[in-house]
């Protein structure tokens, strides 16, 4: 199932004004009064008054209008069902709905189209990602790829070919290429099966809306072995544009202080100016992996991956599903998977840092900030992976019981042999995804 592109208006609008609960405007003033209140004068927050410091300080960041809000839902079909509903406080008339107002969220228009937007985090699985998204799921994918050939000097929007892969004739990379995907509508186009960026801030504000939300989906590795293989890396590889020799002239904790708190500045668009990260930084960044992020972990990345292709109804058809097993297998081998957190095409041999010795505090020092996101992430995966596993177990297992019922009320012999075959076909499915779960 493909992820729909575009989105029906909200049904309670075609309700005839004697159906809609209307709360009157003091009682929404009183309680929005009410719940800021009780939100400022509070000195700590637990997991789930996360980042409402940060959001009553920064209600019109893109990250609290611009994306979609995937807390809570089974696949992404149901993120969109909540986006197309978002912030209807004359519909509702509750006081979860006047709190909204304060977050920067009731008064939001409906959204009529949302995108998965992978946020390309640098040395930490980009390559197997983007090859699963093209290569393996055949997806139409907006990056840099598609203003190859003098594409970057079309006017109009389209999709241009490479071989069987289908890329949006823009470029999501760079500054420059992100306003240009701006102008030519691209959110709005619908014609990116997903947008691959990595200055994520600035392509959420430029690129997506209220109205053509975004749907992040990523996967973190921890922050020093990050750094550590961006720092090796970038000595050698001199196919990238960000080569550069010189930095093995530079020691590592100088290399760090030069790229700190990297994920940090890229979330919140704090990377350009490089100003000084606060506590209200943090709440916003935890806010948005929360609610508005599909996360996965570089120790797990093909789970990771397969999780997100699950979420977003991205498997493939019966016939398809084999030739999808294979690409999968290609990409990660039995090799790749030796080497852990490498598992991706693109790794580089590198000396191991070693946790606790001295480089390594080095560079955790200058990166408090990324620490402490990345483990909120790792609490975040946790959830996530419960809660859809779980999902896809009781799916499965709806379906099994299904076919028992059936198999039980035919007549003949084969028929019921026929059916036994099914169930014991959707049991093995269960069995999968219960081994997938306690990876």
């Amino acid at each position: 199932m493909m992820l729909p592109r575009t989105l029906s208006n909200n049904p309670l609008e075609a309700m005839p004004p004697s159906r809609r609960r209307v709360v009157p405007p003091r009682l929404v003033a009183a309680l929005a009064l009410l719940a800021s209140s009780a939100v400022i004068l509070r000195s700590s927050f637990d997991d789930n008054d996360v980042g409402n410091r940060a959001l009553l300080v920064k209600k019109k960041d893109p990250l609290a209008t611009h994306l979609a809000n995937v807390v809570g839902t089974t696949t992404a079909a149901e993120a969109i069902a909540k986006a197309t509903t978002a912030g209807r406080i004359a519909s509702a008339g509750s006081a979860d709905e006047a709190i909204a107002t304060v977050r920067g969220t009731a008064d939001a228009p409906s959204a009529e189209s949302v995108t998965p937007l992978y946020w390309h985090i640098y040395k930490a699985g980009g390559t197997a990602m983007k090859n699963v998204l093209t290569q393996c799921l055949d997806l139409t994918v907006a990056s840099n790829v598609g203003v190859l050939k003098g594409h970057d000097k079309d006017t109009k929007i389209g999709i241009m070919k490479i071989g069987r892969r289908n890329y949006v004739n823009v470029d999501t990379i760079s500054l420059d290429g992100i306003e240009r995907a701006s102008k030519l509508g691209l959110a709005r186009s619908g014609l990116a099966d997903a947008v691959v960026s990595p200055i994520i801030h600035y392509s959420i504000a430029e690129i997506f809306s209220p109205r053509h939300q975004a749907m992040i989906f990523t996967i973190f590795r921890h922050p020093v072995d990050r750094l550590v293989s961006q720092y090796y890396y970038l000595q050698d590889a001199d196919w990238e544009k960000t080569y550069d020799p010189n930095i093995a002239k530079e020691s590592l904790g100088q290399y760090a202080r030069k790229f700190d708190n990297r994920l940090m500045r890229q979330l919140t668009g704090k990377d350009v100016e490089r100003a000084p990260l606060t506590e209200a930084d943090l709440d916003l960044a935890k806010e948005t992996v929360r609610n508005k992020m599909i996360v996965g972990l570089m120790s797990d990345v093909e789970g990771s991956i397969r999780r997100v292709v699950r979420y977003f109804g991205w498997e493939r058809p019966d016939r398809d599903a084999e030739e999808f097993e294979r690409c999968m297998g290609e990409e990660f081998s039995v090799k790749q998977k030796e080497h852990g957190a490498e598992t991706d095409n693109n790794r580089h041999n590198h000396p191991k840092v070693e946790e606790g010795s001295e480089e390594w505090k080095a560079v955790a020092e200058v990166n408090e900030w990324d620490i402490r996101l990345y483990e909120y992430v790792l609490q975040i995966y946790e959830e996530q992976g419960k809660f859809l596993d779980a999902a896809a177990s009781s799916e499965n297992a709806a379906s099994a019981n299904e076919l028992t019922r059936d198999a039980s009320s035919f007549q003949s012999v084969a028929d019921a042999a026929r059916a036994a075959a099914k169930v014991a076909a959707a049991a093995t499915v269960a069995e999968k995804v219960a081994r997938l779960s306690t990876k």
